[in-house]
């Protein structure tokens, strides 16, 4: 599952209707095999609320509900092929 703190202009209709809806982001997720409702996790929080990444990082934990593994990057992160059997296997 991916698990995202998603930190916007909550005053902003436009943008809440982007982030509640899907739009723009189920596109991406469906051209990947990704099925929203079921492998995706998302905390909104407005960003004049936020505290920065420390508080970012504790939300986004507390959408884990038990997996093997996890894996806390930042939005501007880019990903080799294969990245996760590379990193699991470097665990084992």
């Amino acid at each position: 599952y991916i698990g995202v703190v998603w930190q916007v202009d909550t005053k902003s209709q436009q943008e809440m209707d982007m982030f509640t809806s899907g739009k723009d982001i189920i596109t991406t997720l469906k051209s990947s095999h990704w099925e929203n409702t079921k492998n995706l996790r998302s905390i909104i929080v407005g960003y004049t609320q936020s505290t920065g990444p420390c508080y970012a990082r504790y939300l986004a934990q507390t959408l884990h509900r038990g997996e093997d593994y996890v894996l806390q990057i930042d939005s501007h992160m880019r990903f080799r092929p294969n990245w996760d059997e590379y990193l699991i296997a470097q665990l084992h």
